[in-house]
Parts: C-alpha cells; sequence; structure tokens
C-alpha cells in the first residue's frame, strides 16, 4: 500500500517541487524586470530587456508545463538543456554553490524526462482518454 501510494504520488510532488522552482522564478523575473534587465545589462549583453523577459518566460511556461503535467518529458528535457546552459555560462567558477544546486535540479529534471509526469498529469489523463476511447471503438 505504501509503495503504491510513493509511486502515485511522488512523480507528483517532484514535479510540483521542480517545475514550482521556475515557476517561482519566471514569476520573480517578471515582477522585478528592472532588477534582471540591470544584471543584463552588467553582463553586457545585448538586449538585455529582451533577455530579461525571454529568460523569465522560458522559465514560467516550462515550468508551468511540469507542474500540470504537459509535454513533460519535453518540458524536462528543455529546462536540463536550459540550466546547463545558464549554468556553464553565469555560475561555473563565480558561484560555484549554484552552479552545484543547479546540478541537483539537472538531476531531478533527468528523472522527469526519463520516468514521464506519472498518474496526476494533463498528459497521463489525455492519455488514458484516448485509450479508453479507443477501447470502446474496438468493441
Amino acid at each position: 500500500m505504501t509503495d503504491q501510494l510513493l509511486e502515485t504520488l511522488a512523480p507528483l510532488f517532484g514535479r510540483l517541487c521542480i517545475g514550482g522552482y521556475f515557476v517561482w522564478r519566471g514569476i520573480d523575473e517578471i515582477v522585478n524586470l528592472s532588477s534582471t534587465t540591470v544584471f543584463f545589462v552588467r553582463l553586457g549583453m545585448p538586449q538585455p530587456t529582451i533577455c530579461a523577459i525571454t529568460i523569465a518566460s522560458i522559465e514560467l511556461l516550462a515550468g508551468l508545463a511540469l507542474v500540470v503535467g504537459w509535454q513533460t518529458r519535453a518540458a524536462a528535457a528543455f529546462l536540463i538543456i536550459y540550466t546547463s546552459l545558464i549554468s556553464a555560462i553565469f555560475f561555473n567558477a563565480t558561484l560555484p554553490a549554484l552552479f552545484v544546486a543547479n546540478l541537483s535540479t539537472i538531476g531531478g529534471l533527468l528523472y522527469v524526462t526519463t520516468y514521464g509526469s506519472g498518474r496526476f498529469s494533463i498528459s497521463s489523463a489525455t492519455t488514458r482518454k484516448h485509450a479508453h476511447h479507443n477501447n470502446i471503438k474496438r468493441r
């Protein structure tokens, strides 16, 4: 019973934790757009406001996809690439603790990419609906 409950709920809570982190970051970067833009100005990035909006949008939208379980594997794979690039560019030697923390996030995202969204997700609900519809057609 405990194993079954864990197998059912763990993917949901994992997605909520990992996706929620990205949603929170995206919202924070949008709410504090001027600070995010200043960060990109200091880095010498061209079009810092566009960079800030793009980064915030990526984190918010991909995070939401994870939270609700829509296109979960694709969203997680995209966030692996995104987090790897961000880590290599911004946090490698300057902020080693953030680099290591991002490695942990990448580990969680690898798990989601490999095993999918779990039972409580938009993707699994759609899959179950299509399977039920196909079973009715076969009868």
